[in-house]
Protein backbone atom coordinates (compact mmCIF):
# COMPACT_ATOMS: atom_id res chain seq x y z
CA UNK A 1 0.00 0.00 0.00
CA UNK A 2 2.75 2.05 0.89
CA UNK A 3 4.02 1.58 -2.27
CA UNK A 4 1.42 2.52 -3.98
CA UNK A 5 0.69 5.49 -2.82
CA UNK A 6 4.53 6.74 -2.81
CA UNK A 7 4.44 5.70 -6.95
CA UNK A 8 1.01 7.84 -7.38
CA UNK A 9 1.92 10.99 -6.98
CA UNK A 10 4.40 11.77 -9.87
CA UNK A 11 2.16 9.15 -12.31
CA UNK A 12 -0.86 11.66 -11.53
CA UNK A 13 1.51 14.76 -12.04
CA UNK A 14 2.66 13.63 -15.24
CA UNK A 15 -0.11 12.54 -16.91
CA UNK A 16 -2.03 15.27 -16.17
CA UNK A 17 -1.04 19.75 -17.22
CA UNK A 18 -1.69 21.34 -14.70
CA UNK A 19 -3.93 24.50 -16.44
CA UNK A 20 -3.20 27.78 -14.46
CA UNK A 21 -5.15 31.05 -15.25
CA UNK A 22 -3.75 34.68 -15.16
CA UNK A 23 -5.08 38.07 -16.14
CA UNK A 24 -3.52 38.88 -19.30
CA UNK A 25 -1.57 42.24 -17.61
CA UNK A 26 1.02 39.34 -16.51
CA UNK A 27 2.50 38.80 -19.88
CA UNK A 28 4.49 41.99 -18.64
CA UNK A 29 6.04 40.26 -16.15
CA UNK A 30 7.51 36.94 -18.17
CA UNK A 31 10.42 36.04 -15.51
CA UNK A 32 7.57 36.00 -12.68
CA UNK A 33 5.21 33.46 -14.53
CA UNK A 34 8.84 30.85 -15.61
CA UNK A 35 8.96 31.14 -12.40
CA UNK A 36 6.32 29.08 -11.53
CA UNK A 37 6.33 27.19 -13.86
CA UNK A 38 9.80 26.14 -13.34
CA UNK A 39 8.46 25.43 -9.29
CA UNK A 40 6.22 22.95 -11.00
CA UNK A 41 8.37 21.44 -13.24
CA UNK A 42 10.74 20.78 -9.70
CA UNK A 43 8.15 18.45 -8.73
CA UNK A 44 7.59 16.74 -11.86
CA UNK A 45 4.68 18.83 -12.78
CA UNK A 46 4.24 20.25 -16.54
CA UNK A 47 1.67 23.39 -16.06
CA UNK A 48 0.22 25.71 -18.43
CA UNK A 49 -0.29 29.41 -18.18
CA UNK A 50 -3.69 30.35 -19.64
CA UNK A 51 -4.02 34.27 -19.89
CA UNK A 52 -7.45 35.63 -19.74
CA UNK A 53 -8.86 39.40 -18.75
CA UNK A 54 -8.43 39.85 -15.01
CA UNK A 55 -12.19 39.82 -14.02
CA UNK A 56 -12.84 36.77 -16.88
CA UNK A 57 -9.95 34.75 -15.14
CA UNK A 58 -11.10 35.11 -11.79
CA UNK A 59 -14.57 34.23 -12.75
CA UNK A 60 -12.72 30.85 -14.98
CA UNK A 61 -11.03 30.19 -12.01
CA UNK A 62 -14.45 29.79 -10.10
CA UNK A 63 -16.51 28.28 -12.32
CA UNK A 64 -14.44 25.95 -14.47
CA UNK A 65 -13.30 22.64 -13.23
CA UNK A 66 -10.44 22.30 -15.65
CA UNK A 67 -8.80 25.27 -14.11
CA UNK A 68 -5.95 23.74 -11.07
CA UNK A 69 -5.02 27.03 -9.85
CA UNK A 70 -4.54 30.63 -10.28
CA UNK A 71 -1.47 32.28 -10.63
CA UNK A 72 -1.41 35.39 -8.27
CA UNK A 73 -3.77 37.37 -6.26
CA UNK A 74 -4.08 39.04 -2.79
CA UNK A 75 -4.72 37.49 0.31
CA UNK A 76 -8.08 39.48 0.27
CA UNK A 77 -9.27 37.10 -2.50
CA UNK A 78 -9.63 33.59 -0.42
CA UNK A 79 -12.64 34.29 0.17
CA UNK A 80 -13.70 34.90 -3.33
CA UNK A 81 -11.68 31.72 -4.36
CA UNK A 82 -13.39 29.50 -1.66
CA UNK A 83 -12.49 26.11 -3.49
CA UNK A 84 -9.01 27.12 -4.09
CA UNK A 85 -6.25 27.31 -0.90
CA UNK A 86 -3.56 30.04 -0.79
CA UNK A 87 0.37 29.01 -0.15
CA UNK A 88 0.91 31.23 2.14
CA UNK A 89 4.44 32.15 0.74
CA UNK A 90 4.39 35.94 -1.18
CA UNK A 91 5.94 35.29 -4.65
CA UNK A 92 5.07 38.79 -6.10
CA UNK A 93 5.11 41.90 -4.55
CA UNK A 94 2.63 44.79 -6.39
CA UNK A 95 3.76 48.64 -5.48
CA UNK A 96 0.34 50.29 -5.67
CA UNK A 97 0.86 53.73 -7.53
CA UNK A 98 -1.17 56.69 -7.49
CA UNK A 99 -0.40 58.84 -11.16
CA UNK A 100 -1.50 62.43 -10.82
CA UNK A 101 -2.88 65.17 -13.24
CA UNK A 102 -0.41 67.87 -11.84
CA UNK A 103 2.97 67.71 -10.91
CA UNK A 104 2.24 69.55 -7.41
CA UNK A 105 -1.09 67.50 -7.22
CA UNK A 106 0.19 63.69 -5.69
CA UNK A 107 -1.75 61.34 -3.64
CA UNK A 108 0.97 59.29 -1.23
CA UNK A 109 -2.38 57.78 0.72
CA UNK A 110 -5.77 56.19 -0.34
CA UNK A 111 -7.52 59.11 2.09
CA UNK A 112 -6.03 62.14 -0.78
CA UNK A 113 -7.41 60.58 -3.54
CA UNK A 114 -11.25 60.86 -1.50
CA UNK A 115 -12.08 63.57 -3.71
CA UNK A 116 -10.80 62.67 -6.89
CA UNK A 117 -11.93 61.06 -9.99
CA UNK A 118 -9.72 57.89 -10.42
CA UNK A 119 -8.86 55.29 -12.97
CA UNK A 120 -8.38 51.48 -12.32
CA UNK A 121 -7.25 48.91 -14.53
CA UNK A 122 -10.35 46.41 -14.38
CA UNK A 123 -10.18 42.99 -12.33
CA UNK A 124 -8.29 44.57 -9.74
CA UNK A 125 -10.19 43.44 -6.91
CA UNK A 126 -8.11 44.73 -4.63
CA UNK A 127 -7.45 47.69 -5.29
CA UNK A 128 -11.24 48.41 -6.00
CA UNK A 129 -11.66 47.14 -2.47
CA UNK A 130 -9.65 50.24 -1.46
CA UNK A 131 -11.65 52.68 -3.59
CA UNK A 132 -14.73 51.39 -2.39
CA UNK A 133 -13.94 51.57 1.64
CA UNK A 134 -12.49 54.82 1.08
CA UNK A 135 -15.49 56.19 -1.42
CA UNK A 136 -13.56 57.43 -3.83
CA UNK A 137 -15.04 57.86 -7.54
CA UNK A 138 -13.53 55.44 -10.01
CA UNK A 139 -13.66 54.02 -13.73
CA UNK A 140 -12.67 50.97 -14.75
CA UNK A 141 -10.52 50.86 -17.95
CA UNK A 142 -9.56 48.39 -20.20
CA UNK A 143 -5.55 49.32 -20.16
CA UNK A 144 -3.22 51.72 -18.72
CA UNK A 145 -3.01 53.30 -22.06
CA UNK A 146 -6.87 54.36 -21.75
CA UNK A 147 -6.29 55.26 -18.27
CA UNK A 148 -3.18 57.70 -19.36
CA UNK A 149 -5.56 59.02 -22.71
CA UNK A 150 -7.77 60.06 -19.93
CA UNK A 151 -5.61 61.63 -17.45
CA UNK A 152 -4.29 63.53 -20.43
CA UNK A 153 -7.51 65.01 -21.12
CA UNK A 154 -8.30 66.01 -17.67
CA UNK A 155 -11.66 63.34 -17.98
CA UNK A 156 -9.66 62.04 -14.49
CA UNK A 157 -7.32 63.58 -11.59
CA UNK A 158 -5.48 60.29 -10.84
CA UNK A 159 -4.50 56.64 -11.70
CA UNK A 160 -4.33 53.95 -9.12
CA UNK A 161 -2.36 50.96 -11.13
CA UNK A 162 0.53 48.40 -10.23
CA UNK A 163 3.59 50.65 -11.43
CA UNK A 164 5.52 47.33 -13.00
CA UNK A 165 2.37 47.24 -15.27
CA UNK A 166 2.62 51.39 -16.32
CA UNK A 167 5.01 50.74 -19.02
CA UNK A 168 8.29 52.98 -19.60
CA UNK A 169 6.56 54.64 -22.65
CA UNK A 170 3.81 55.83 -20.82
CA UNK A 171 5.65 57.13 -18.06
CA UNK A 172 7.98 59.19 -20.63
CA UNK A 173 4.28 60.15 -22.11
CA UNK A 174 3.17 61.17 -18.47
CA UNK A 175 6.62 63.20 -18.37
CA UNK A 176 6.71 65.10 -20.89
CA UNK A 177 3.15 66.40 -20.53
CA UNK A 178 4.53 67.43 -17.23
CA UNK A 179 1.52 65.98 -15.54
CA UNK A 180 3.64 63.02 -13.86
CA UNK A 181 3.52 62.77 -9.94
CA UNK A 182 4.14 59.13 -8.98
CA UNK A 183 3.65 57.95 -4.97
CA UNK A 184 3.31 54.44 -3.89
CA UNK A 185 0.34 54.57 -1.74
CA UNK A 186 0.29 50.50 -0.64
CA UNK A 187 2.28 47.58 -1.24
CA UNK A 188 0.53 44.00 -1.80
CA UNK A 189 1.72 40.66 -1.41
CA UNK A 190 0.38 38.41 -3.99
CA UNK A 191 -0.20 34.77 -3.20
CA UNK A 192 -0.71 31.35 -5.57
CA UNK A 193 -4.18 29.53 -5.15
CA UNK A 194 -4.56 25.91 -6.18
CA UNK A 195 -7.39 24.04 -6.51
CA UNK A 196 -8.31 22.02 -3.14
CA UNK A 197 -8.51 18.73 -5.18
CA UNK A 198 -4.76 18.90 -5.47
CA UNK A 199 -3.85 19.01 -1.38
CA UNK A 200 -1.11 16.41 -1.92
CA UNK A 201 0.95 18.02 -3.96
CA UNK A 202 1.09 21.60 -1.45
CA UNK A 203 3.97 20.51 0.34
CA UNK A 204 6.25 20.00 -2.34
CA UNK A 205 4.81 23.18 -4.22
CA UNK A 206 5.41 25.32 -1.37
CA UNK A 207 8.68 24.24 -0.84
CA UNK A 208 9.58 24.36 -4.38
CA UNK A 209 7.96 27.78 -4.54
CA UNK A 210 10.58 29.34 -2.10
CA UNK A 211 13.42 27.86 -3.27
CA UNK A 212 12.98 29.23 -6.47
CA UNK A 213 11.67 32.58 -5.84
CA UNK A 214 14.51 32.65 -2.56
CA UNK A 215 17.05 31.59 -5.87
CA UNK A 216 15.63 34.71 -7.85
CA UNK A 217 16.00 37.24 -5.01
CA UNK A 218 19.90 36.40 -5.00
Amino acid sequence: MFILQGSLFPIISLANKFKITAPEIATALPDFENKVIESYRNIGISAEIVRLPAKRSLETANNYNWVDAELARSEELAVVLVDYIRIPVPILSLSINSYGSKVNQCFPTWETLKHSKVAMLRGFVSIKTRLVEHNIKYFEVESNEQAVAMLKANRIDAIVTPETLMSSELKKSLQSSGLHCMEEIEAKPLYHYVRKRHLSILPQLTNALKETFDNKQQ
